[in-house]
């Protein structure tokens, strides 16, 4: 009614379970502790996403090539890098492998983590051509109360979508090391999420017969992370935390705080002036990690409701 407020969802309470409802069919989710699996919205089957070009490839390339083209632009887009032109990517591999190493070896960072392997798997997932089919589109924040206070049966999934929106977030990373030029004086600097402090919640809002809507919101997410910076080949690291708040929803595009001007930690003296132009570079591609692993997210979310969650 006009004037009436309607709790947003993290306010509506559990809709009392309706014990005469057969939820067999939704078994396979298992989104939730609860005895009643949550429901499985109805929803046409996704889109494909447009196809990457692959027309410039040198002609002996075949169809390896294709795929270890696709493979290499997603891991750039993982750590926040824009996709080489495909006529210039040969050239740079081969000028990284003799330099530095391979790069397209676990994160491609100067350090390594306890994800090399981890990457390498999403890598080879992400860049499968089954895999770039989107997810059913998420609902915003405001559509998922509406649904609930039309009477549709709310199911709160916070449980999995905060784990999953965790574990994604924690995968994002950046470095100069895919930029770095052999005679440079620059330091060597990596940038990683390190942990994620959520508030928030996932819902599912069941209307019959299966159909339903279902989003997230989580507001005040903070995001601590690390810049490890080594002044030069052989130099041992330097480690500077950092911290920011970004809010995070549904039905919409992740935006994030520019990362250059977030706060470092209380009680450490901050990276030297003269590091600050190139950690700034990178902080901004941890940035654009950021938005790409909510997007994962998000498609996670929309396939496990399909069901079809790989």
């Amino acid at each position: 009614a006009r004037g009436t407020s309607v709790p947003t969802p993290l306010e509506q309470p559990l809709a009392p379970q309706k014990k005469n409802v057969d939820y067999s069919k939704w078994a396979n989710l298992d989104l939730s502790d609860d005895e009643d699996a949550p429901p499985k919205p109805k929803m046409q089957s996704p889109d494909p996403l447009p196809k990457k070009d692959t027309s410039e490839l040198p002609p002996t390339a075949g169809e390896p090539g294709v795929k270890a083209l696709r493979r290499h632009n997603v891991m750039r887009e993982m750590r926040g890098e824009e996709p080489l032109p495909t006529t210039s990517v040969y050239g740079e591999w081969a000028t990284k492998a003799v330099l530095y190493g391979p790069v397209d070896v676990g994160r491609g960072l100067w350090c390594k983590t306890n994800q090399e392997t981890t990457f390498e798997k999403m890598a080879d997932k992400f860049s499968a051509a089954q895999h770039e089919e989107k997810g059913p589109a998420l609902s915003t924040p405001d559509v998922v109360t509406a649904v609930c206070g039309s009477g549709a049966r709310r199911v709160d999934v916070s449980p999995w979508t905060g784990n999953a929106l965790a574990e994604e977030l924690c995968h994002s990373c950046s470095t100069n090391r895919t930029t770095y030029e052999a005679t440079s004086r620059l330091p060597r600097v990596d940038a990683i999420v390190s942990h994620v402090t959520l508030n928030g919640s996932g819902v599912v809002a069941e209307v019959e017969q299966g159909e339903g809507v279902f989003g997230y919101r989580y507001d005040n997410t903070v995001i601590h992370y690390t810049v490890n910076v080594a002044p030069g080949p052989g130099q041992p690291e330097q480690r500077f935390d950092g911290i920011t708040k970004v809010d995070l929803c549904s039905g919409g595009t992740a935006t994030l705080p520019e990362m250059c001007k977030t706060m470092w930690a209380e009680g450490q003296d901050p990276p030297k002036k003269e590091w600050q132009r190139e950690i700034n570079a990178v902080r901004g591609r941890l940035e654009k990690s950021l938005q790409y692993f909510v997007k994962v997210f998000e498609r996670r979310f929309g396939m496990r409701m399909l069901g079809r969650e790989d």
